[in-house]
């Protein structure tokens, strides 16, 4: 362990948006500019980073898209309309050679595109109608398509995806509300114990994914427990008022090993330390700027 120190790495393509980890490998989309610079995915790993090497993924227009790599296979969007943004279709690709080369595209629609996350067993991508749901346990990683619940009115739709690698459930923000996911049988479902009048601002899983945490609108955090049936264990108020819109809004991040959840307080100029456990506020840091974001550094051991 040393110092934290800048590397030497630059990355110059066309406006990185999305950024995806799954196991030691991350994911960065270039969303491109429309009738200038396609999109492209970075794929690498932190020897990567350091060495200055990774690998390309090509797109072949501008789109908001999303890419989940997992070991050697790639799932990443594909747009085939010159004059939209939001992509409809997934490529399946695999490292063959060194390189990621395309294997099929999926022949389900995925209208809208927004969205994705995988698990253990299953890789997610949010659609206008549903989810696109890919499974990873079968040959051939097979799609299906799963489509909103009843509940859903008007233009509501899965546009945000968590998951963890050990949790089987996935999790599904609509119109800012949590649904759960079950990919072994495509249910969708809401979050019981979730405010109905709140919407989440920031959510996240701790390292083992023992724990979901999700920070209201309203600057509560409330923590559930995955293992138990997703068991709302604690809500608990660790922001005052966040009204000064010229803010940043605030952040969350989760410890990889200590079970600590850390939330940014712009306005207070804090960070706010809790207990997931026990969902106490163990400290409040206070920092001579205004916190925009956090990062857990360090590995989960």
């Amino acid at each position: 362990m040393g110092q934290p120190q800048v590397l030497s790495l630059r990355l110059f393509d066309s406006r990185p948006t999305h950024f995806q980890t799954f196991g030691d490998q991350s994911a960065l989309f270039f969303d491109g500019d429309t009738g200038v610079a396609s999109a492209s995915v970075a794929v690498f790993n932190d020897a990567g980073i350091e060495a200055g090497e990774m690998d390309y993924i090509p797109r072949t227009y501008a789109q908001h898209g999303a890419a989940q790599v997992v070991g050697n296979v790639a799932f990443v969007t594909r747009q085939e309309d010159i004059d939209s943004f939001l992509p409809e279709r997934v490529d399946r690709l695999e490292r063959l050679g060194g390189q990621f080369r395309h294997i099929e595209t999926y022949d389900v629609q995925c209208p809208g595109l927004h969205g994705s996350a995988s698990n253990g067993g299953y890789t997610a991508f949010g659609c206008g109608d549903g989810l696109l749901l890919i499974d990873r346990q079968s040959n051939g990683f097979p799609a299906t398509k799963v489509a909103n619940p009843a509940s859903f009115t008007g233009d509501m739709r899965i546009g945000r995806l968590a998951a963890h690698a050990d949790v089987p459930e996935m999790v599904g923000i609509a119109s800012g509300h949590p649904y759960l996911i079950h990919p072994t049988h495509g249910d969708i479902e809401a979050l019981a114990g979730w405010p109905e009048d709140l919407s989440i601002a920031a959510m996240a899983f701790d390292g083992h994914g023992e724990h979901f945490v999700a920070l209201d609108d309203a600057g509560e955090l409330h923590i559930f427990n995955t293992g138990q049936e997703w068991t709302l264990t604690h809500s608990r108020a660790v922001l005052g008022a966040q009204d000064d819109e010229d803010l940043p809004a605030p952040s969350l991040a989760v410890s990889g090993h200590d079970g600590l959840a850390f939330v940014t307080d712009p306005v207070n100029r804090l960070v706010v330390v809790v207990d997931l456990e026990s969902g106490e506020v163990l400290e409040s840091v206070a920092v001579d700027y205004v916190p925009s974001g956090l990062v857990w550094l360090e590995g989960a051991e």
